[in-house]
């Protein structure tokens, strides 16, 4: 079962992806994004890591993730 409720993703390169996880939001980050010097999308990456190293709440980078993506 997925941790979060699934966020459907569109990148730039018109590749899509279905978004459920800390791991999943880590490896769209990965593909091509419109900014990646965005405040946003450098937020989320910083985050996500965070979160996967147990010093952030993995709900708040996923919400920094969705932010991103929007």
């Amino acid at each position: 079962m997925s941790t979060f409720l699934p966020l459907f993703v569109k990148l730039v390169d018109r590749k899509s992806m279905t978004v459920s996880s800390i791991c999943e939001a880590e490896e769209a980050l990965l593909g091509q994004w419109p900014n990646k010097e965005a405040a946003a999308y450098r937020n989320a990456c910083r985050l996500i890591a965070e979160a996967k190293d147990g010093s952030c709440s993995p709900a708040v980078a996923f919400a920094a993730f969705k932010a991103a993506a929007i």
